[in-house]
């Protein structure tokens, strides 16, 4: 779970720059909730490589999508007040 933690927090990072490079060039800025949302996302990490990586660990197929499925989950159940852009690894504190 780690390493999906890891690859997702690195995807969100490039997708943050690319998107604050685009809000500039607009003369935009990008609020402090929609820098949650985008740190709280899987959208940056295709499935195909949240299950590339979790081959290194495993290669049951089945095994590899139940990991991912209930990885996905967990981060979309998250809520967005418990992120913060001063957590390095985006691990979220059991209590609010």
């Amino acid at each position: 779970m780690w390493k999906l933690e890891r690859a997702c927090g690195d995807a969100n990072d490039v997708a943050s720059a690319e998107r604050a490079a685009e809000a500039t060039e607009k003369g935009q800025i990008i609020s402090y909730q929609d820098k949650c949302a985008m740190a709280a996302s899987t959208k940056a990490l295709p499935k195909a490589k949240a299950i590339e990586l979790l081959e290194e660990v495993s290669g049951r197929p089945a095994l590899l999508d139940a990991v991912y499925e209930y990885w996905a989950n967990k981060r979309k159940a998250r809520s967005i007040s418990h992120w913060s852009p001063y957590d390095p690894v985006r691990v979220v504190n059991a209590d609010p």
